[in-house]
């Protein structure tokens, strides 16, 4: 593992002040339209202006999209088109693998040409005969697996009665003669499989076959053909939610099953180093002892045999190439899935990514975070093996309203997880006819009449991923990913989809008392170094180990854990000891042994609650997640915390710097709030505003044992970096303000509204939506318009932009005083001109503006060029009312729109703070 190198704070600060292309958003770029070379190029020309640094390709045929497949003729002028765009724009350009999701298919050409590569899974047809009958069993022509006979006593497969019967098959029909008492014959054959999620055919990825032609189809083909076109180069390739061993987990005759491919077996003995068809039986009954073995064992090679010959793969040759792989896995959230898509170990997967990302669908119908262990899956393995980026699908199912600081939530807790490039989904070439509008509708298009405006939000996020991309995490906690007991429990889904929430609910704990984590497998342990009570992956070195709730666990990692333990070390266990291991079975002696050593003669009645000592370091069992915490903060204050008290809703990411201490910290609470807060590390701070790119020192903070004690205002959902240096006065603190006039504009102002999608460049999105049912009537604007929702003022259906207007008279402000512009609230930004030049753009709160420079004695004009969303305009169309964001639907509350006040002018003096002179 690499070993990495830590920024400085200055080339840190230049990063953050200039982001590059490659921090900057990336949205995907869907092709869903007939193409015309002068709008993609408009197109790309816009996103350039609005402060996006790339795309990625998509050629997005389902629901009436793009008129051409993908790998077409077609296809290709249109990729080239992109290319030569970006290449004069001078934006990065990226490629998408697939027709729409999920990747692996070529648009379905890698079945059509290669129909031995259709995924594949184990059908088991078992039935009860009696013994000293002679048994004929048709079999159907399919390939066999194996055909096994073994007895049980009661729900207990006796293992010494397993019978090979596989070289009695004899032209489609098994005979055997059955021994005295009640047999099982199980006839395990190959079959295909049909439906991948919206799909239809989808192919076996563990079949070196499936990636040779998927690569010489999408990979090698795209990067001949953009090279050919002399524009923008490949930059990389993104990997959309491939599923390995699918037929586990989707609905259909094969779930839920075994998946299959040809090389299972010869690497089940390679690795494991026996037959896998002697033991097919144990796979599906237990046995008291052996079958927790074989199902970890076989989970593993499906594990290890996808990552080689899909992921490894595409791996090696965008390496040959020169490109980056990356991609996201299939539902992260879920056990279940991790089995069904990755073999059960996701770690695995990702490990042959440059740069692994993420993705989170449907993020604002609850209005909740995503469980912090999700992101927690790319990030960790980039900071094990030295990779610098990660990424976040972000956006989907957003609907048509959502504000730019529901944006902003939703990227703040992916930054303060470790993700630090954005791609939003799904930015639309084209809305041109119902079926196109009615998928997946775009959060940040050119269509949105807030784009104009979005050119802050964009630097806002350039600048957090430049922070957040940079090498140095630092975590306190090393939290244990069960993949033995995710394979041991494959069929139990009830006990794994409890394990899954009980993992996502102390993930969430340990995030919210303050406390960093990586994720770690049993591998990751292996290749650890114990360092003075730590345990040393990479350049991480962490203090603690938690283990989640399971019941099977590796040998060598029980072993691992207690020679972390006796070196220094901490470890939490949630609920449970683990009893059985893939080498031993169940009750495996050899794990007992390794918590006798820490726990004492009856590990199993350790008293829950409290830490003990163990050699050099500690033990503790937790009944519950609070009590793990109490058990972290008992060993080590946390990295974040909030007074006494762990972090009370503020989440931490911190980064060591070559000269100094970088924290991301993000208030998760819906309301604003000032908190003295505690950070572990020691240095002088100062906060970096992502927003202006301007930084100030804070003042009245104390340096201590503890760490560096200050306190910070936050609004709603807000993140805020703070820098730790080590020699104080390199920025001089925050100047505090003092209200000394303040003035109310109460309108109502002259107004005129401007339909966005009527533009000349946009017209052709609103054409062919004779299938829908509007209720709009011609716009009729008033001309004067209070403060207040459009909506009440016959602009209910109306998405553009409103010009409010009006003249201010100004008297003479007091020498050093500044004028600042409050608007109140804005559903959703405004961009303000103060006699015909340009004040800025607000699209978070607070709605404020410095319009000292741009005013001068006597009358002004003041201008406030307000945007909304598109979700007025489609809210004319009964065929979307009550259906769901990803479908077109929305929120009446959503839709409000305007300038919501109250507007106020303040005349502010700024005044140094205490002990400042």
């Amino acid at each position: 593992m690499k070993q990495q190198r830590k920024q400085t704070i200055g080339a840190l600060w230049k990063q953050f002040v200039h982001p590059g292309n490659e921090f900057r958003i990336t949205p995907i770029f869907r092709f869903n339209d007939a193409v015309r070379p002068e709008q993609v190029e408009w197109q790309v020309n816009s996103l350039k202006q609005q402060g996006c640094g790339g795309l990625f390709t998509l050629c997005e045929c389902m629901g009436g999209g793009a008129p051409f497949k993908f790998l077409s003729k077609e296809w290709w002028r249109a990729v080239k088109t992109l290319s030569r765009a970006c290449g004069k724009a001078g934006l990065r350009l990226w490629v998408y693998d697939e027709e729409d999701w999920p990747s692996g298919t070529a648009g379905h050409q890698v079945t059509e040409q290669h129909p031995e590569t259709r995924w594949k899974y184990i059908c088991r047809e078992e039935q009860v005969v009696k013994g000293l009958d002679k048994v004929s069993i048709k079999l159907t022509g399919d390939p066999l697996v194996g055909i096994m006979a073994f007895q049980k006593d009661g729900d207990r497969l006796l293992v010494e009665s397993i019978r090979d019967l596989t070289s009695r098959a004899r032209g489609g029909v098994l005979t055997w003669q059955a021994p005295a008492g009640e047999w099982i014959v199980g006839v395990y054959s190959i079959r295909y499989g049909k439906g991948c999620l919206e799909s239809g055919e989808y192919t076996d990825l563990m079949d070196r076959r499936t990636s040779d032609a998927f690569i010489k189809l999408s990979y090698q083909a795209h990067v001949e053909k953009i090279r050919a076109a002399k524009g923008a180069p490949v930059a990389g390739f993104f990997m959309d939610e491939p599923g390995g061993t699918l037929p586990f987990v989707l609905p259909g005759p094969w779930a839920p099953s075994l998946p299959w491919t040809p090389q299972l077996e010869k690497s089940f003995r390679q690795r494991h180093g026996y037959e896998l068809r002697s033991q097919l039986p144990l796979l599906y009954h237990d046995d008291g002892c052996r079958s927790v073995s074989i199902r970890c064992h076989f989970w593993d090679t499906c594990a290890y045999v996808l990552s080689e010959n899909f992921f490894g793969a595409i791996y090696r040759f965008c390496e040959k190439n020169g490109v980056a792989s990356s991609g996201h896995l299939l539902c992260e959230e879920s056990f279940r899935w991790h089995l069904g898509a990755d073999g059960g170990n996701q770690l695995r997967q990702y490990r042959y990514m440059h740069v692994p990302g993420m993705d989170w669908i449907h993020p604002f119908d609850s209005n909740k975070n995503l469980p912090a262990t999700t992101p927690k899956y790319p990030t960790s393995v980039a900071h094990f093996l030295g990779r610098e980026r990660t990424w976040a699908e972000s956006f989907a199912a957003s609907g048509w309203g959502c504000p730019l600081h529901e944006y902003r939530r939703i990227a703040n807790w992916e930054h303060v997880n470790g993700i630090n490039m954005q791609i939003p989904i799904s930015y639309k070439y084209s809305l041109r006819g119902t079926e196109r509008a009615a998928f997946y509708g775009p959060g940040l298009s050119y269509q949105q009449p807030f784009w104009q405006h979005f050119r802050p939000f964009a630097d806002y996020e350039a600048r957090l991923c430049a922070l957040a991309a940079g090498k140095g995490h630092v975590a306190q906690v090393a939290f244990y990913y069960p993949v033995a007991d995710i394979a041991g429990h494959c069929w139990d889904q009830r006990v794994l989809d409890e394990r899954n929430w009980w993992f996502t609910v102390l993930g969430d704990a340990m995030r919210h008392g303050g406390y960093d984590f990586d994720l770690v497998d049993d591998e990751f342990l292996a290749e650890s170094r114990i360092k003075a009570g730590r345990l040393a992956i990479a350049d991480e070195r962490f203090e603690t180990v938690v283990l989640p709730c399971v019941d099977v666990i590796p040998r060598e990692t029980a072993r691992r854990l207690v020679s972390f333990v006796r070196a220094g070390g901490c470890l939490i266990v949630w609920g449970q000891l683990p009893r059985h291991s893939p080498e031993g079975g169940n009750d495996d002696p050899a794990i007992r042994k390794s918590w006798q050593a820490l726990f004492g003669a009856q590990p199993e009645k350790a008293a829950a609650g409290k830490l003990r000592k163990a050699g050099r370091g500690a033990v503790g069992i937790g009944r519950e997640e609070k009590e793990i915490i109490r058990l972290l903060r008992a060993h080590r204050r946390p990295d974040v915390s909030v007074g006494n008290q762990p972090a009370a809703g503020l989440v931490g990411y911190h980064r060591r710097l070559a000269d100094g201490e970088l924290y991301l910290l993000y208030n998760s609470l819906a309301t604003g709030r000032r908190v003295t807060v505690t950070l572990g590390a020691r240095g002088y701070p100062e906060q970096w505003d992502a927003l202006t790119g301007v930084r100030s020192g804070i003042g009245q903070s104390v340096t201590g044992r503890h760490g560096t004690r200050l306190t910070l205002t936050f609004q709603p959902h807000e993140l805020i970096p703070v820098v730790l240096r080590p020699t104080a006065g390199a920025v001089a603190p925050c100047r505090k303000t003092r209200v000394l006039q303040q003035r109310t504009i109460r309108g109502p102002f002259e107004f005129k509204a401007e339909q966005t999608l009527l533009r000349p460049e946009m017209a052709w999105n609103v054409a062919e939506y004779e299938k829908w049912t509007s209720r709009a009537k011609p716009l009729k604007a008033p001309r004067q318009m209070p403060l207040g929702d459009w909506c009440q003022h016959g602009l209910k259906y109306f998405s553009g932009i409103g010009r409010y207007s009006t003249t201010l008279k100004l008297q003479p402000i007091p020498a050093g005083a500044r004028l600042l512009l409050d608007l109140g609230q804005v559903a959703v930004s405004a961009e303000v001109k103060v006699n015909g030049v340009s004040a800025g753009v607000v699209c978070f709160a607070p709605f404020e503006l410095d319009i000292t420079p741009f005013v001068r004695l006597g009358i002004n004009r003041l201008e406030i060029a307000v945007a909304n969303t598109l979700s007025n305009f489609y809210a004319q169309f009964k065929e979307l009312d009550d259906q769901p964001f990803g479908k077109g639907g929305d929120l009446p509350e959503r839709r409000v729109s305007g300038l919501l006040g109250p507007v106020r002018l303040k005349v502010v003096r700024v005044r140094a703070p205490k002990g400042e002179s």
